[in-house]
């Protein structure tokens, strides 16, 4: 009985020393034992396996996790404190795969971005081209704006030079009117001053105009008026 007692007393300082050490897998030997020894030993070894096992597979699916397997779960039915583990590692596992997911999308987001970042700045030095070229373009539209609006001005200033000239056409057509009357004028009067004299004691009713004849025998007179004789 003594050498009993003293071999599960030192089967139970070993596994309270494997314990200690973080050796979950270390069992008693209930084989060595009779009766109710043998189911102290055992119930000891069924106590520690408890215990370990939720550990255990606990364990193997932060491995899964650490090789990026985010579909690992505790699949093991577990009482007690012993479940808890197991409530409380799923759903965290669970955060844990929803927050990697968006990361990725964050990700690939953050990637897209750098590649249309990286075709802007390709492209950039053609857009900046065509600013340029539609800067030039612009320069030019302004340049012949302004010499449509300068012929603009040279049309109106030769519309109205047109204007004053055939105002001044229409007066030396007007004057030119007038002098053609008055020298018509003229003429007329000078056709009047060229007409000869009626004849003084000229017949009556003939309208012809008669000078008498001077005899040779008639007396004349000098520049004093004395007479001088026919000779």
């Amino acid at each position: 009985m003594r050498d009993t007692l003293n071999a599960l007393v030192t089967e139970m300082r070993d596994l309270s020393l494997a314990g200690q050490n973080g050796q979950r897998d270390v069992r008693g030997n209930a084989t060595k034992f009779d009766g109710a020894f043998r189911d102290l030993v055992g119930g000891v070894n069924r106590t520690l396996e408890a215990g370990a096992a939720p550990v255990r597979e606990a364990q193997a699916v932060l491995g899964k996790l650490a090789n990026r397997d985010l579909t690992a779960r505790m699949t093991g039915v577990y009482r007690g404190e012993h479940a808890s583990l197991s409530d409380s590692l799923t759903p965290a596992i669970a955060d844990l795969g929803a927050a990697l997911i968006e990361v990725r999308r964050e990700s690939d987001g953050i990637h897209a971005s750098a590649q249309e970042i990286a075709s802007a700045q390709e492209i950039a030095p053609a857009a900046q081209e065509q600013a340029n070229g539609a800067t030039r373009q612009a320069g030019l539209l302004e340049s012949m704006s302004n010499d449509v609006s300068k012929q603009r001005t040279v049309r109106a200033g030769l519309a109205t030079r047109g204007r004053d000239l055939n105002a001044l056409v229409s007066k030396t057509r007007n004057a030119a009117r007038e002098g053609h009357a008055r020298v018509a004028e003229v003429a007329s009067a000078l056709a009047v001053i060229r007409e000869p004299l009626p004849a003084l004691g000229g017949g009556e009713g003939t309208g012809e105009s008669r000078t008498p004849a001077m005899s040779p025998d008639a007396a004349r007179t000098d520049d004093r008026g004395n007479m001088i004789e026919p000779g």
